[in-house]
C-alpha cells in the first residue's frame, strides 16, 4: 500500500509542491531580513533630518552618528549568547516561535525525533530518491554525532570538549572559510556605502536636490542587482560568481578612487552623472555576488559536527566586524576622504579575493555531508604506503 507521501509525490503538482512548501518557511525567515535593513536604514534617514531641522551638524555629532549606526552590530553581539544556546538545547521551533519565525528540520533532529524529521523533511523536499537518500545520511550522522553527547559532563569538560573540537581540521577550517567570505561583504564597503549613502551623495554630488535623487536610484539598482544574481546563481557555480562580481566591484572601487583623486588634484572637472554611474556599476556588481552569496555560502561551509558552537562563533564574528566597520567609517571619510575610503576598501577586498581563490570551495548541489568532506584531513590509502615502505625500510 503506497503511502500518503508517495501517492502526493506522484501528483502533477509534485514537482513544485516542495518548492512551495520552502518558500512559505523561508519567507518567514526573510522577515528578520527586512526588519535588520529597517534598523540598519533608520539612522540613514533620521540623522540628517535631525541636522536638517536644527540647521547644525552639532545636532547629531560625528561621535554620536556613528554610534546610532553601529550600535546594531554590536548589539547583535549579545544576542548571539541567548539566541543560539537556546536553540543547541530546546530546538529550533521554540526559539523561532519566539522570534516569530519557523521551525528548521534539525529540531527535530538534535532531540532524536527521527520520525518528526522524516516528515518534515520529506514534507519540504518531496519523497524521490535522492531525497530519500540525504535524509537516510542526514540521519545516521546525527545518531553517531550524539553517541558522545549521551553521557553527562561536567562544565569543564563540556569547554575542554568544544576547545579540542576547535582544532580539528575539519571545524577551524571551515570556520575560517566561513570568516573569509563574510569579510569579503564588509571589504566591498557596499554596507558603509548604504548606511552613509545620504552624507556620501552629498559630498560627491555637491547639489542638494540630486542627493535624495541619487540614493532612491542606487537603492532600485541594489534591488535589481540582486535579482540578476540570483539567476545568475543558477547558471555560474556559486564560487565563479562571487569571485567574477567581487573582481568587477573592486575594480569600480579603484576607478572611483582615481577618479575623485583627479577631480582633487583639479586634473579634471567634477561631473555628478559620472561619480553615479560608477555607484551603479559597482552596486549591481557587489550585489550581484558578495550580498547574496556571503551568508548561503557561510551557511553551507559551516560544519555539521558542533554546529550550533559554530553558528555561535561566526555570529559573534559577524556582529563585531559589522559594528566596527560601520564606527570607524565616518572617522576614515573625515580623514582620507571618499577617495581613501575607496582606496583602502579595493585593496582589502583584493586582499579578500586573493584568499577566497585560494582557500574556498565549490558548494552548488553538494550536500552538507559532501561539502563536510572537503575539509576532513585524508588518511593515505594502501597505494601510497606501499610505495612508501620501501624508502622506510632502506632507512
Amino acid at each position: 500500500m503506497e503511502s500518503e507521501y508517495e501517492k502526493d509525490n506522484k501528483t502533477k503538482n509534485a514537482k513544485w509542491s516542495p518548492f512551495l512548501k520552502q518558500l512559505l518557511v523561508i519567507s518567514i525567515l526573510w522577515s528578520s531580513y527586512f526588519v535588520g535593513g529597517m534598523s540598519m536604514g533608520s539612522p540613514t534617514v533620521v540623522i540628517p533630518q535631525l541636522r536638517k531641522e536644527a540647521n547644525s551638524t552639532e545636532a547629531v555629532t560625528s561621535e554620536m552618528a556613528s554610534w546610532l549606526t553601529s550600535i546594531i552590530g554590536y548589539s547583535g553581539t549579545m544576542c548571539v549568547f541567548i539566541i543560539i544556546p537556546i536553540g543547541h538545547f530546546y530546538g529550533r521551533k521554540p526559539t523561532m516561535t519566539i522570534l516569530s519565525v519557523s521551525t528548521f528540520i534539525s529540531s527535530a533532529i538534535i532531540f532524536g525525533r527521527y520520525d518528526e524529521c522524516s516528515v518534515a523533511h520529506r514534507w519540504l523536499k518531496g519523497v524521490n530518491e535522492d531525497a530519500e537518500e540525504e535524509l537516510d545520511v542526514l540521519i545516521k550522522s546525527q545518531k553517531e554525532s550524539t553517541k558522545s553527547e549521551a553521557s553527562n559532563k561536567s562544565v569543564r569538560q563540556k569547554i575542554q570538549k568544544y576547545v579540542a573540537a576547535i582544532k580539528q581540521p575539519d571545524i577551524i577550517k571551515p570556520l575560517l572559510t566561513c570568516f573569509l567570505i563574510f569579510s569579503m561583504y564588509h571589504a566591498s564597503g557596499k554596507l558603509v556605502c548604504a548606511v552613509y549613502a545620504i552624507e556620501m551623495m552629498k559630498k560627491l554630488t555637491g547639489s542638494q536636490s540630486t542627493v535624495y535623487s541619487g540614493v532612491l536610484i542606487l537603492d532600485g539598482f541594489t534591488v535589481l542587482g540582486m535579482y540578476v544574481g540570483c539567476g545568475l546563481s543558477k547558471i555560474l557555480k556559486r564560487r565563479t560568481l562571487l569571485l567574477t562580481t567581487s573582481i568587477i566591484g573592486t575594480t569600480f572601487l579603484f576607478a572611483m578612487s582615481i577618479y575623485l583623486y583627479l577631480v582633487n588634484f583639479s586634473f579634471i572637472q567634477e561631473n555628478p552623472y559620472v561619480i553615479l554611474t560608477m555607484l551603479i556599476g559597482y552596486s549591481v556588481a557587489i550585489c550581484c555576488g558578495p550580498i547574496i552569496l556571503s551568508s548561503s555560502i557561510s551557511a553551507e561551509l559551516l560544519p555539521i559536527r558542533f554546529r550550533s558552537f559554530c553558528v555561535c562563533i561566526f555570529s559573534v564574528y559577524c556582529t563585531i566586524l559589522l559594528g566596527t566597520v560601520v564606527k570607524v567609517s565616518p572617522y576614515v571619510f573625515n580623514s582620507v576622504g571618499f577617495q581613501g575610503a575607496y582606496l583602502g576598501f579595493g585593496i582589502w577586498s583584493t586582499i579578500t579575493i586573493i584568499l577566497i581563490y585560494k582557500y574556498v570551495p565549490e558548494t552548488k548541489d553538494k550536500t552538507l555531508l559532501e561539502i563536510a568532506a572537503i575539509f576532513k584531513e585524508r588518511e593515505p590509502d594502501a597505494e601510497t604506503q606501499l610505495k612508501l615502505l620501501p624508502s622506510n625500510i632502506n632507512k
